[in-house]
């Protein structure tokens, strides 16, 4: 092979693990506000949920009012909601589920951002490259299929909040 033929062949390398860098950043960042949001959502429903909770087991908070027994009937009611809500939405399982595609994803970038800085470097490229690229490649696509990011979770992923979040990392 010639050494034309070699650079072009390392320059292809590189260009798709550059494409893939900044897809798997962009579902790191993705999985890490969709985490954030369940988190969120977890920590004001329950707490929401809790403090109602105490407020009508303690029916003698409401001893002023003549219809304290409707009110209570009522903040029963949210309560069976809101615990319905939490069960259904199930936020803390869905936030460590983005979490822990955050890490896989973070790790994947890093991994394949590695891999352009030393292929970038290498004159002639070998299977060896190729076969770790595909590799990387392949858990990549696994990951992909494994952890699904939500479609409106990609309202967030914007390209200032990707500027902003990767320089605090190299920062």
């Amino acid at each position: 092979m010639s050494e034309n033929t070699n650079y072009q062949k390392n320059q292809l390398f590189i260009e798709e693990a550059k494409r893939h860098v900044k897809s798997a950043k962009k579902l790191t960042l993705g999985h890490y506000i969709t985490s954030s949001i369940y988190g969120q959502i977890h920590f004001f429903l329950g707490t929401f949920n809790a403090v109602i909770a105490a407020v009508t087991a303690s029916g003698s908070v409401f001893q002023k009012f003549t219809n304290k027994e409707i009110i209570i009937s009522l903040l029963s009611i949210t309560v069976a909601i809101l615990t319905a809500l939490i069960t259904f939405l199930n936020p803390d399982e869905r936030k460590r589920f983005h979490l822990d595609a955050a890490t896989e994803f973070e790790s994947i970038s890093t991994k394949l951002e590695r891999f352009v800085n030393v292929t970038f470097e290498i004159e002639k490229p070998n299977e060896d490259i190729e076969k770790l690229l595909d590799e990387l490649l392949d858990k990549y696509r696994k990951a992909r299929k494994s952890y699904p990011l939500p479609g409106w979770s990609w309202w967030f992923v914007t390209e200032e909040r990707m500027k902003k979040n990767w320089e605090s990392y190299s920062g």
